[in-house]
């Protein structure tokens, strides 16, 4: 059972408002952490982050893109972004490392009346048959822990080089530019736009970066 305290929150996008179930804090986690296997697991993604409402705003203003499509969410979290795929068409599978995030995604799924499949997924092994089936990638935030580059410097590629787009969103934090900076040209052809988010009394811009195969571009 899920044993974080969380709360709803309406979030609107254009004439849709998507309700979305999260840990209401950064110190109500804290607050949880009893073993150090919960402070080796710390559930950031358990919270809402604007980059979930950026890219959820970009799949809602793009629905035609993800109609009838099979779409991979890589560390779904709270699943919000998924959640906006499935409303646009998508036929949506959310990944987590963590079995709480995906039960979390899945409530946010019901919430909203739509329905998305749930699978763990570690970046280090990553399931074959996931990589096989995806049309369309989807990730937020999935760039913010350095120690995982690697392991989507070696993932990542083995979508777009099926000819299946990652679309990741990121609130333009350093160590999202430096991985992107060290992959374009080689690995990907990278391209971006950016959307605005309300969040915490103020607009804070937020990153769509989608990536391609580089070789498909040259």
């Amino acid at each position: 059972m899920f044993r974080w305290p969380t709360t709803i929150t309406g979030i609107v996008i254009g004439n849709r408002e998507l309700k979305v179930e999260a840990v209401i804090d950064q110190d109500a986690l804290i607050d949880m952490v009893k073993t150090q296997h919960d402070l080796d697991h710390f559930p950031y993604g358990w919270m809402l982050w604007p980059s979930a409402i950026g890219l959820s705003n970009f799949i809602l203003h793009n629905a035609h893109r993800f109609a009838g499509k099979r779409v991979l969410e890589l560390g779904c979290g709270v699943g919000m972004a998924g959640v906006a795929a499935a409303i646009a068409g998508g036929i949506v599978t959310q990944t987590d490392y963590l079995d709480g995030a995906l039960e979390l995604a899945s409530r946010n799924a019901s919430l909203n009346g739509v329905t998305t499949a749930a699978c763990l997924g570690d970046w280090r092994d990553f399931p074959e048959a996931l990589i096989k089936s995806a049309d369309i990638v989807i990730g937020t935030d999935i760039l913010y822990e350095r120690a995982m580059h690697p392991n989507l410097k070696e993932l990542l590629p083995m979508f777009t080089k099926r000819g299946v787009p990652v679309i990741i969103a990121d609130p333009i934090r350093p160590q999202a530019l430096d991985a992107l900076g060290h992959w374009e040209h080689d690995l990907f052809h990278v391209e971006h736009q950016f959307v605005d988010v309300s969040w915490d009394s103020a607009t804070k811009s937020i990153w769509i970066v989608e990536l391609t195969s580089a070789r498909s571009k040259a």
